[in-house]
């Protein structure tokens, strides 16, 4: 458990003493008779992850002292919802990019999308004056070749930024 725990602490085994400062910060929050209660009110084979998420929990607290999990959880959901952003637009992407396959004959490239980096000049892809090296990577954009036939009833067609 710490530095001061004897060597035959029955739950020395389950908290490492390189996760003092969790280990400390969780006797803080709950006191050690408490943690002692925890863990022997469960089952041995699930004392491993009781100690854990003891240590979990100290841990997040130390990291965030004002709101400790919610703090966790509001960035969790806020991950997962960026990431299924993003995933709804690589979805649009490969839904977008199918279907234009699927409207061209094999071997036709007229009015291919072009792809780009975001800030580059149509010339620099022929080799002429584009991006300074600082602006590369900033993003994509694709747009739709302007060649392509202007009287289709879709109207004007997007362009895609990412």
């Amino acid at each position: 458990m710490s530095r001061r725990c004897p060597p035959d602490c029955e739950f020395g085994q389950y908290f490492p003493a390189n996760r003092n400062e969790d280990f400390q910060k969780a006797i803080k929050l709950f006191g050690l008779s408490h943690i002692l209660r925890i863990m022997r009110s469960v089952e041995p084979n699930e004392r491993q992850a009781a100690a854990d998420s003891i240590l979990f929990e100290g841990s997040v607290w130390r990291f965030y002292p004002q709101s400790g999990l919610l703090r966790y959880e509001l960035e969790l959901v806020n991950t997962i919802s960026s990431s299924l952003r993003e995933l709804q637009i690589a979805n649009q992407l490969l839904a977008f990019f199918k279907n234009h396959a699927n409207e061209r004959p094999a071997g036709d490239m007229s009015g291919i999308s072009t792809i780009r980096e975001k800030g580059e000049s149509s010339n620099a892809s022929k080799g002429k004056e584009g991006v300074e090296d600082g602006e590369k990577g900033k993003g994509i954009i694709i747009e739709q070749d302007e060649s392509e036939d202007s009287d289709e009833e879709e109207g004007p067609k997007k362009k895609c930024r990412i």
